[in-house]
């Protein structure tokens, strides 16, 4: 995908159709986690901005549907999204055991997960199986960490979020860091520490809008619609 043709598709989208309103408008709730660059909170303004914010705003406006946005620990808002009607949690990895707990609008980002150390390492890891051979943290309460630990068949260190995992293999405690791919430069970065290097690419994945299983069908689809919409604008941007 070409980068200004990504970009251009992304603002023409994003600027297409304002939000209509009416009487019987749709509403959610919508809740994302500190993120960043998917999510986070603008230190100077105090919004809630990031690359998946932009999208689903931008989504929501599209569609005609009044929202609401939080920022919540991931471990709360995804039991809301679990429990209660029309509420949504973003940017959520959809993965094989999450599909049928929840009404999806997807994709609205391309992530990954992948194993990363020190610069100075030397640490070689040419299959999965090697893992095993060193010890690893994630964050947690992420899904990434309970798959990586039942794949590979023992403990992963858990951290409170990524910058403090950064700072526990910086600090020698552990061998490699589970990241997602768009998150280890940020989490790095707030840590004040270098840049870690790949290690191993582990696992591609889709960042979707994960709604309540009895979110209203008829708002699922005018979100469903505005990304098809969206994608088909960034497709046509990337090949012009």
């Amino acid at each position: 995908m070409h980068a200004h043709g990504s970009i251009f598709a992304v603002f023409a989208f994003l600027l297409a159709a304002p939000a209509k309103a009416d009487g019987n408008q749709k509403s959610l709730i919508l809740l994302t986690e500190q993120n960043p660059p998917a999510a986070y909170r603008d230190e100077a303004t105090g919004q809630i901005s990031g690359l998946a914010v932009d999208v689903v705003e931008g989504l929501m406006n599209s569609a005609g549907i009044s929202y609401s946005l939080s920022m919540l620990p991931w471990n709360r808002a995804y039991r809301r999204a679990r429990s209660e009607k029309n509420v949504c949690i973003f940017p959520a990895n959809k993965t094989p055991e999450r599909e049928a707990q929840f009404e999806w609008v997807s994709p609205i980002l391309s992530g990954g997960w992948a194993i990363f150390k020190r610069p100075d390492s030397a640490i070689s890891i040419s299959d999965f199986a090697d893992l095993r051979r060193y010890s690893l943290v994630g964050k947690m309460d992420s899904t990434a960490t309970d798959i990586l630990e039942k794949e590979l068949g023992q403990p992963v260190a858990r951290a409170v979020d990524d910058v403090a995992a950064a700072k526990l293999l910086y600090g020698g405690r552990v061998d490699m860091w589970l990241s997602g791919r768009t998150s280890v430069v940020q989490a790095s970065k707030e840590a004040g520490l270098p840049q870690p290097e790949l290690a191993f690419n582990w696992k591609a994945a889709e960042l979707g809008v994960a709604c309540h299983v009895g979110t209203d069908k008829e708002t699922l689809e005018l979100l469903r619609s505005a990304n098809r919409e969206r994608l088909d604008v960034t497709q046509t941007a990337a090949n012009p």
